[in-house]
C-alpha cells in the first residue's frame, strides 16, 4: 500500500522527517518497506533556471543556428548555440546551464556539457517542453512570460511538487488502516497529533431522489449508502488531484472517477459512481444467479457462480458488488447524472467472489479486510463536496442510509494487570488509558476491570489478548525490558534440542553443498499422495493454491524446475517444513527434513570425472543428517525415519524435467523424538590388526542385502567390525532367479590378535548360518 507523505501531512501536521515516520509506523505493525520520491515532473527540473535571452545573432557556420547571449543572474553572460526557430532577443527561457541533467519526455536522462557547436563555444541549453519532460512539444522552445524573473530556479516558478511516497507492507487484519487517515490515527496515538478530519460539508437537499434503494441480502451487504447528483459537468481533475493520485500509482481519468479514487485511498471507503441515465427505476443489492452474467469494465464478459453479490437495477446487474464496476452502467464523457454509493459489504462474500474470478482491485482489498461500517454516509459527504467543487452540478434529495441493523462497537472487559503481567513490562493506568482513548476505544473504569467500547472498523479486536496487542503496539516493542525476552530465547535456544539438532543438521547440509529453500505449504490437489485426507481451502487464492500439502515433493519440483530452466542442472535442496493432512474429524500436522538432488556429484571440471547422483549418494546425506541431530541409526531403522525415492515419471512430465532426481522425506518428529536417547562413547582405537575376508554369495533373486548384514552381525557379534558389499552380479552365469553379492568381513578382537584358525572358524559359521538361513551358495 502506497502512502503520500504529503497527503499524509494534510490530515495529521507531522513535522518530523518521514524517515522518523516510517520507523514509528513499523514499530507499531505497520512496516514500511521502503521510500520512493515522486515529482510531478521527471527530475523535478532540478538545476534549470530561467533566463534572458540578452541578444541574439546569426551562427557564422550554420544557417539554422543561432549565437545567444544568455544572463541567468550570474556573474557572466552565458554563450548557449540554439537551434529554435522561435528564439528572439529579450525573450524570457528556460536554461540547463553545464552539468545540469535533464529528462526529456522521450528517451533517457543526459547531462549538458560545455561544447563547441561548429566552432562556436556553447555553455548550456535553451530548452523545449518535450526536451524536459513537460510535454511532447518540439516546436521550438519554452519561452516565458515578461514577468518571470531571472535567475528564479524553474522548479519554484512553475511549483513543481516533489513528495516521498512510503510503501506500507499491510497485514490482512489492519483493513483499518488501509487508508491515509487510518495510518493518520496510528501516528495519532505514536505523536499525540491531532487528526483533521476532510472537508465534507454539502448542502441540505429536502425529499426524495430519483433512485431507491432495496437490499435482498442484508448478510452481503449490512448498509448500503447513496447519494444523487445532477447536472454534472466530465471533465479533468485539477492538478493536485492527479498529483495526489499519480504520487500512489493511479492514472487520472476524469474528475467524478479521480475523486472517487481519492476518497478510497484517503478513507478507506470504497466509493462507486454510475450513471444515472443507465439505472432502471432504483438499486436492488442481491446475490448472483448461477449462470447469471455480466460485463465489468474490462469489456469481459464473466460467467456468474452464485457466490457473488450484485448491484442491480430491475433489469440487468450493474456491478460485482465491492469488486468491480459494470460496463453498461459506468461514467463516460456523456454524463450528466450521477448516483454516488458508499456501502459496507460482508469481507468473507467479496473475498469469494473476487477470487472466484481472479480480480484484485483496490475496493476489493479493502471490503476483503474489513472496512468501516460508520463511515460510509461521511465518505459519501465528501465525495459529493469534491464533485460539487469540480464538477459542478446539484444534489436531488437527502443522502440514502439504508441500515437494517446497526453494527455495535465490540464491549470489551480489560484488566490492566493482565496486560502488565502478560507484557512483562509497567505501563501505568495513565497511559494506558491515553493509548486506548487515542485509537478511538471509549474507557469506563470499574476498578481492577475496564469496560472498553472499540471500533466496530477494527475488526481483529475481539478480546482482551487483543487490547493487549494494540495497547502494546503503540506502547513500542522496543520499550519492553529485554531481561524476560533475553531469558525465554535464552532457554529456548540453548535447552531446546529440536532447535538445535535442526541448526546442527541445517549447518551439515550448507557445509555440503545443499541450499536451504522455503516453499509454500499451498499445493494443487493433483499432486497430493492421499485425497482423502487432503485439507481443502474455503476460499483458495487459485486451484493450484488450493489444498494444504500433505508431501513436500510437489512444491520441491516447482524449485527444481525454476532452476532447470534457467540452466541450473547440478542442485541440491533442503528444507525443514510441515505436511498436513485430516486424522477422522482433527487436522493434523507433521514436520519433515525434505532432501532433493539431481545433476552432477561434481561441478564439471578438467580434473573431475562426470557422476551423477545416486540413491547410495542421497543415502549418504540422510543418514548422516539423522545422526548428526543426536539419533542413532543403521540399515534397519533407516526405514522408519525416512524414505528416500526416485521421482516418478508422471511429475516428471508435470513440471517438464529430465534426468533423474533424488529425494528423501524424513520424519523430523520421529527423529528428534529418538535423539539422545542412545548416549555416543569414545574408546580407544584396538592395539590389535584387523583382517579382511570375502565372501561371495548366490542368492535367491528376492533376497536382500540388509538380511545379509543383519544375520552376519548377529552371528559374529563384537569381533565383527563392519560389513560391506563391494559387488552386485546378475547373469546367466549364477542362474534363473538368482544373484551373486560379494560382501567384505572386517574381523578383529579388542583384547588379542585373531588366530588363523579363529578367523577361519569365524568364517565357516557365517557360511554355514548363510547356507541354512538364506537359501545362499557359497561361490568358492
Amino acid at each position: 500500500m502506497k502512502i503520500s507523505y504529503n497527503w499524509l501531512k494534510s490530515i495529521i501536521p507531522l513535522d518530523i522527517p518521514v524517515q522518523e515516520t516510517a520507523v514509528l509506523l513499523t514499530g507499531c505493525g505497520l512496516e514500511v518497506e521502503g521510500i520512493e520520491i515522486f515529482e510531478t515532473v521527471p527530475g523535478g527540473l532540478k538545476g534549470l533556471v530561467i533566463g534572458l535571452v540578452a541578444d541574439r545573432q546569426q551562427h557564422p557556420g550554420a544557417d539554422r543556428l543561432s549565437l545567444c547571449k544568455v544572463d541567468v543572474g550570474a556573474e557572466s553572460i552565458l554563450s548557449i548555440v540554439c537551434g529554435a526557430p522561435n528564439v528572439a532577443a529579450g525573450q524570457k527561457v528556460i536554461v540547463a546551464q553545464v552539468g545540469t541533467t535533464i529528462y526529456p519526455t522521450a528517451g533517457e536522462p543526459f547531462t549538458i556539457s560545455k561544447a563547441k557547436i561548429r566552432g562556436e563555444v556553447s555553455e548550456g541549453m535553451i530548452c523545449a517542453d518535450d526536451e524536459i519532460g513537460l510535454g511532447k512539444d518540439h516546436s521550438g522552445i519554452r519561452v516565458l512570460p515578461e514577468d518571470a524573473p531571472v535567475g528564479m530556479m524553474v522548479r519554484d516558478y512553475l511549483k513543481i511538487e516533489s513528495d516521498q511516497v512510503l510503501e506500507i507492507g499491510l497485514t490482512p487484519n489492519r483493513g483499518d488502516a488501509a487508508s491515509i487517515l487510518g495510518v493518520a490515527r496510528d501516528l495519532r496515538a505514536l505523536t499525540g497529533k491531532s487528526v483533521l478530519m476532510p472537508e465534507s460539508i454539502i448542502p441540505k437537499s429536502k425529499g426524495k431522489g430519483p433512485v431507491s434503494v432495496d437490499i435482498k441480502d442484508v448478510i452481503g451487504c449490512p448498509r448500503y449508502s447513496g447519494l444523487y447528483l445532477k447536472g454534472v459537468k466530465i471533465g479533468e481533475s485539477p492538478l493536485w488531484l492527479q498529483n495526489r493520485l499519480k504520487a500512489i500509482g493511479i492514472r487520472p481519468k476524469n474528475n467524478i472517477i479521480d475523486i472517487t479514487n481519492h476518497t478510497l485511498h484517503e478513507l478507506g471507503q470504497p466509493i462507486h459512481a454510475f450513471d444515472a441515465a443507465k439505472i432502471n427505476d432504483g438499486i436492488i443489492v442481491r446475490r448472483a444467479e448461477k449462470g447469471e452474467k455480466i460485463t465489468t469494465l474490462d469489456a469481459i464478459e464473466r460467467k456468474l457462480e452464485g457466490v457473488e453479490l450484485l448491484i442491480c437495477d430491475h433489469k440487468k446487474p450493474l456491478a460485482l458488488a465491492g469488486i468491480f464496476g459494470g460496463m453498461d452502467s459506468g461514467v463516460s464523457d456523456n454524463t450528466t447524472d450521477i448516483f454516488i454509493e458508499s456501502a459496507f459489504f460482508d469481507p468473507g462474500i467479496i473475498r469469494k467472489g473476487a477470487k472466484t474470478h481472479g480480480l484484485n482491485t483496490d475496493a476489493s482489498f479493502r471490503y476483503e479486510r474489513g472496512t468501516d461500517p460508520e463511515v460510509t454516509v461521511f465518505a459519501l459527504q465528501r465525495t459529493a463536496s469534491l464533485i460539487l467543487q469540480m464538477a459542478g452540478g446539484e444534489i436531488v434529495g437527502d443522502v440514502i442510509d439504508t441500515y437494517p441493523k446497526t453494527i455495535q462497537p465490540h464491549d470489551i472487559t480489560f484488566r490492566p494487570q493482565k496486560l502488565r503481567s502478560f507484557g512483562g513490562v509497567e505501563i501505568d493506568d495513565e497511559e494506558i488509558e491515553r493509548i486506548l482513548v487515542f485509537l478511538d476505544i471509549s474507557v469506563d473504569k470499574n476498578g481492577d476491570q475496564w469496560q472498553l467500547k472499540v471500533p466496530a472498523r477494527k475488526l481483529d479486536v475481539t478480546r482482551e489478548v487483543d487490547i493487549i496487542e494494540e495497547v502494546l503496539r503503540i506502547f513500542g516493542y522496543d520499550n519492553i525490558p529485554g531481561k524476560s525476552h533475553i531469558t525465554f530465547s535464552d532457554v529456548f535456544r540453548e535447552e531446546n534440542r529440536h532447535y538445535k539438532a535442526t541448526q546442527k543438521v541445517g549447518d551439515y547440509l550448507a557445509d555440503n553443498g545443499f541450499l536451504e529453500m522455503m516453499t509454500n505449504p499451498l499445493s494443487s490437489k493433483e499432486f497430493q499422495e492421499n485425497p482423502a485426507t487432503t485439507i481443502e481451502l474455503l476460499n483458495p487464492l487459485s486451484s493450484e493454491l488450493g489444498v494444504l500439502r500433505d508431501n513436500m515433493l510437489s512444491t520441491a519440483l516447482q524449485a527444481v524446475a525454476f532452476n532447470h530452466h534457467r540452466k541450473n542442472s547440478n542442485l541440491k535442496f533442503f528444507e525443514f517444513g510441515k505436511t498436513y493432512f485430516k486424522h477422522h474429524n482433527t487436522y493434523k500436522e507433521k514436520e519433515q527434513l525434505f532432501l532433493i538432488i539431481t545433476g552432477n556429484i561434481q561441478p564439471e571440471n578438467w580434473n573431475t570425472i562426470e557422476e551423477k547422483v545416486s540413491y547410495f549418494h542421497l543415502k549418504a546425506f540422510v543418514v548422516n543428517a539423522i545422526k548428526k541431530a543426536g539419533t542413532p541409526v543403521n540399515e534397519s531403522t533407516l526405514a522408519k525415519y525416512s524414505n528416500i525415492e526416485l521421482v516418478p515419471d508422471k511429475l516428471m512430465k508435470a513440471f517438464d524435467l529430465k534426468g533423474e532426481i533424488w529425494y528423501a522425506q524424513i520424519d523430523w518428529n520421529a527423529v528428534i523424538e529418538d535423539s539422545g536417547k542412545e548416549s555416543f562413547k569414545l574408546k580407544p582405537i584396538s592395539k590389535f590388526p584387523e583382517v579382511r575376508r570375502d565372501l561371495s554369495l548366490v542368492l535367491d533373486q528376492n533376497a536382500e542385502y540388509l538380511s545379509i548384514e543383519n544375520l552376519a552381525y548377529r552371528t559374529v557379534g563384537k569381533r565383527l567390525k563392519s560389513v560391506g558389499l563391494f559387488d552386485a552380479f546378475e547373469g546367466p552365469q549364477v542362474g534363473e532367479g538368482k544373484k551373486s553379492y560379494s560382501i567384505s568381513c572386517i574381523l578383529g578382537d579388542d583384547e588379542k590378535t585373531m588366530t588363523d584358525n579363529e578367523i577361519d572358524r569365524t568364517i565357516n559359521r557365517l557360511i554355514q548360518v548363510f547356507e541354512k538361513e538364506l537359501n545362499a551358495t557359497i561361490r568358492r
